[in-house]
Parts: C-alpha cells; sequence; structure tokens
C-alpha cells in the first residue's frame, strides 16, 4: 500500500511539472509581435542559456592542464557575441542595448586570457 501511494507522489510531482513548463511559454509568445522583437527575445533567452554554461567553463581554470580546454570554450561566447549582435544592435537598430554582445566579448576575452595562462607565468607573478 505504501509503494502505491509513493507512485501517486511521483505522478503528482511530474504533473505539475510538466504544466510548469506547458504554461511558462504562454506570456513569452505575447512578447513576441514582430521580427523585431522576436529578435531580441530570441536573443536574450539564447544569452540566459550560454552565459551560465560559460560560467561554469570557468570551473576548468583550476587544473593548469584543463586550462588550455577554455580556448576552445571561447568559441561559445564568440559565436553568441555574433549573435546577439546581429539580432539585438544590427537587426533592430536599438544600439541601446549594445551591452549584451559586450558581455560575451567580455567573457570571451577573458577566457582566452585565462586558458593561455600557464604555472609558469603564475608562479613568476607572485
Amino acid at each position: 500500500m505504501k509503494k502505491f501511494y509513493y507512485q501517486n507522489n511521483n505522478l503528482l510531482l511530474f504533473t505539475s511539472v510538466l504544466f510548469f513548463v506547458i504554461l511558462i511559454p504562454t506570456p513569452a509568445q505575447g512578447l513576441c509581435i514582430g521580427p523585431e522583437a522576436c529578435g531580441i527575445l530570441g536573443a536574450t533567452f539564447l544569452s540566459i542559456i550560454t552565459i551560465p554554461i560559460c560560467l561554469l567553463a570557468f570551473l576548468l581554470v583550476f587544473w593548469p592542464k584543463t586550462r588550455t580546454l577554455l580556448q576552445g570554450f571561447a568559441i561559445l561566447p564568440g559565436f553568441m557575441a555574433i549573435l546577439t549582435g546581429y539580432l539585438m544592435v544590427i537587426r533592430v537598430n536599438r544600439f541601446d542595448l549594445f551591452y549584451v554582445p559586450l558581455i560575451h566579448v567580455c567573457l570571451m576575452t577573458a577566457m582566452i586570457i585565462v586558458g593561455r595562462l600557464t604555472s609558469k607565468n603564475t608562479e613568476s607573478q607572485v
């Protein structure tokens, strides 16, 4: 009898998460009223996804052997800088949103600089 009750709790949890996922995009669809608004909305959502991924990639800094991988991961914010620059600044002519691609460029630059550090460079600076 206890297992049956536990299964109902899992079903209830799964159903509530499913309804949450289904109902969240409804307000976002109201924001997409034209191609310009859809470009801004799409670039913003992509930035929301990629910036945490890049920040998690910074965990590779702690191991000197994996620091060179950061230069490879710098492709992601570089690509996002180009994409958000096109979608938010060039296509829509919203130069007040220039800071969004600039965040990606700064993140890419930091990843490249930190990725080029070696243990010899850090020891000589100390």
